[in-house]
């Protein structure tokens, strides 16, 4: 039995095929069914009216013609309320017809909808709803989309009105009761097209109002029936640095008591060239405090765009040349690490992924999801930009990290189930420790359960699921390696999918280190599992490296220029530091207070 319904009248319009995808994207099975005319009048099938309803949508037009219809509108309209738990009234506009349709919904509570001028206007975010608001709960923020917000208005709007998303004063987001019925008002005209192909980055405000109050909605109504992410997580990743006490600002010591004051983790995006040059003590720190600091791959040399080259044999050799300088930094220094790559400068190829992919690694993280490489017209779609991670090329998982900003980007990275994956270098301790604290602080009152775990942790657990049955639960995996969990009292069926590009050499699907049964259908792995109450799983995929190698070794000039590239790179970070220093004792450095 669908979960959702969209009720369409005369009709299935764009704008409830487009709702239609969003419910689909969000794990949720949905119906459209279209009333059906008779006569002069307008009759639905009788089963509609002849079954419960846990979530029911219909657009404004679409109540619109139902209300104009004959033969007893207001009627049905009640009689389908007794049969709906949450209904969802959207595209609203601005006009004399949709006003009439709120004003009788709503049995007056609310008597028009205006439109906004054009100009800056914020949205806020109501701090009284948090189950229904979540992550999102009190922020404010902008600009609006003034040619498709409104908002609903009264001579004096009724507490029994709850405003959800408010602008300028007056709800555009908006919920009652109705009996039985909680029924929620979107004053926003359209409905986000996930297929969409983007041009650009994707600005979480010019989708706001498309995406996420209808998603709110489905969220609320139908729980975990959607996919939503068991534990959020979240991992700070910082770029470049040696293992030395002291690297231009940073200092690992008083990192390490900044991650335990504020109950965060770091992860330093290593670079592998320098896998000879770690400090004995600050290799210490690390052994010791695991859960608090851990490396991830940065590169192999961290030379200029070196993963945006298309050649897959040098791909194919950078790549086993920074694992295999990992794990010799392992071997000497007992130091883990996680098979994740960070790619230097934000570049990379599409055919990198795949050179990574065959290489064993987990995952791959950068600030773009768009490589270097991409053909014109091979934009990524707005839902590839919603996901949990871009699989599009090869198959392979690259998942977005962000630089500290405006909170709203992170909380529409966990409303959709992203790791929340944060970006600095060593120029952000310039003025100690204090900043990163208060951002961390902030990131930790979007979500109260937000666990902070190095990378490779953090990945492994970047998997979402939905209940399907009392003992079945659908899961869909992004990593190589991931750990699932079963927080429940009894034994749980897994029902996993995961995207495989129809080239990968996929070789071995293990579970728990053993051998497991799988398919690939129609680009999806597929297999099952039985997970014991309070207990937790490993799935591992393994691939063959079926690419082009050789053994040449980089020439006697190329290793000169990288060795002067770094230590040029080092002497330049640490001369702005102590640059920094020397201005500061002479008066004429900044005067924001060091932590």
């Amino acid at each position: 039995m669908s979960r959702a319904t969209i009720l369409c009248c005369p009709q299935i319009t764009p704008l409830d095929a487009r709702l239609a995808r969003l419910t689909e994207f969000l794990g949720i099975e949905c119906s459209l069914q279209t009333l059906r005319g008779q006569g002069a009048g307008l009759a639905p099938d009788s089963a509609l009216l002849g079954r419960d309803h846990q979530c029911l949508m219909v657009s404004a037009a679409a109540l619109g013609s139902l209300t104009e219809s004959e033969g007893a509108p207001g009627q049905f309209l009640q009689r389908l309320l007794d049969r709906t738990k949450y209904l969802l009234v959207y595209g609203f506009r601005p006009d004399a017809s949709d006003a009439s349709i709120v004003r009788q919904l709503s049995q007056g509570l609310v008597e028009s909808l205006i439109g906004l001028p054009r100009g800056y206007h914020e949205y806020t975010i109501s701090s009284d709803w948090r189950p229904l608001t979540k992550e999102f709960t009190g922020l404010v923020f902008g600009p609006i989309q003034s040619g498709i917000d409104s908002v609903f208005s009264g001579p004096s709007l009724s507490p029994a009105l709850r405003p959800i998303i408010s602008i300028a004063g007056s709800p555009s987001f908006a919920a009652f009761t109705r009996g039985g019925c909680t029924i929620f008002i979107l004053g926003t005209s359209d409905i986000a097209d996930v297929d969409m192909r983007l041009k650009d980055q994707l600005r979480v405000v010019d989708w706001f109002s498309r995406v996420i109050p209808a998603a709110m909605f489905l969220r609320h109504a139908l729980g975990r029936h959607r996919w939503h992410r068991p534990q959020p997580s979240a991992s700070f990743i910082i770029d470049d640095l040696l293992l030395k006490e002291t690297y231009g600002f940073l200092n690992y010591r008083q990192l390490l008591r900044a991650t335990s004051d504020q109950s965060f983790a770091a992860t330093i995006a290593f670079i592998p060239y320098n896998f000879r040059r770690s400090q004995a003590s600050v290799v210490d720190l690390f052994r010791s405090h695991p859960n608090r600091l851990s490396l991830c791959i940065h590169g192999c040399d961290h030379t200029g765009g070196e993963f945006a080259t298309t050649n897959l044999l040098a791909l194919n050799a950078m790549a086993r040349l920074a694992d295999d300088r990992m794990r010799a930094h392992e071997k000497t220094t007992a130091l883990p690490y996680g098979k994740i790559m960070v790619f230097p400068q934000g570049r990379f190829s599409a055919a990198s992924l795949k050179a990574l992919q065959s290489n064993g690694y987990m995952a791959a993280v950068n600030t773009s999801p768009i490589p270097e490489d991409s053909a014109p017209g091979d934009d990524l779609t707005l839902g590839e930009w919603l996901d949990v991670a871009v699989t599009r090329y090869h198959g392979f998982p690259l998942f977005v990290r962000r630089y500290p900003g405006e909170l709203v980007n992170f909380a529409f990275d966990l409303f959709f189930g992203k790791t929340l994956l944060i970006v600095e270098h060593h120029t952000a301790f310039k003025h100690g420790y204090r900043d990163i604290a208060a951002f961390v602080a902030a990131l930790n009152s979007l979500n109260p359960h937000l666990r902070w775990a190095g990378l490779r942790e953090a990945l492994s657990h970047s998997y979402l699921q939905r209940d399907l049955s009392n003992d079945t639960v659908g899961v869909r995996l992004w990593t190589s390696y991931t750990v699932l969990s079963n927080a429940g009292t009894s034994p749980k069926k897994y029902l996993i999918q995961k995207v495989e590009s129809a080239e990968a050499s996929l070789r071995q699907v293990l579970v728990d280190g053993c051998p497991a049964d799988y398919v690939l259908d129609n680009g999806l792995l597929r297999m099952a599992i039985e997970i014991q109450p309070l207990a937790a799983r490993v799935v591992e995929i393994r691939y063959a490296n079926n690419l082009p190698s050789d053994n040449k070794g980089i020439g006697l000039r190329t290793t000169l220029g990288i060795h002067a590239r770094r230590r040029l790179s080092e002497f330049r970070d640490d001369f702005l530091c102590w640059q920094h220093r020397l201005q500061t004792l002479a008066g004429l450095g900044d005067e924001r207070r060091s932590s």
